[in-house]
């Protein structure tokens, strides 16, 4: 990354903005190189520790808060959510989606041109 910096001879300073998967990469660089960095905004700033030594297990928790709010706000607007025709209990709805998801994972199926 500093390579390319170099290359653009505009100050030798790295200007970055991260996000996600990029908050954790930005960290790194940033500690490596702190006197190259310009101006760095990291966004969605996950624990570089625990990512690197893949025992990340916020992620997983934001993920399934997520999934929770998606399900809760889906039956709360069914004429938003086709979904919401399966049931009107979020959680009914999650167990549903979940069962899906688990069913592809063992029998996957092709779809495209070429089925």
């Amino acid at each position: 990354m500093m390579q390319i910096v170099d290359a653009l001879h505009e100050g030798g300073l790295l200007n970055y903005w991260g996000f996600s998967y990029g908050s954790a990469l930005g960290a790194t660089v940033a500690a490596m190189f702190p006197e190259r960095m310009g101006k760095v905004v990291l966004d969605g700033v996950l624990n570089p520790v625990d990512y690197f030594s893949g025992r990340d297990i916020s992620q997983l928790t934001a993920t399934d808060l997520s999934f929770d709010g998606f399900f809760t706000g889906c039956v709360a607007n069914p004429d938003m959510c086709a979904l919401a025709q399966l049931t009107m209990d979020a959680g009914e709805l999650s167990e549903k989606v979940y069962g899906l998801i688990y069913h592809l994972k063992y029998n996957p199926f092709v779809t495209g041109p070429d089925a």
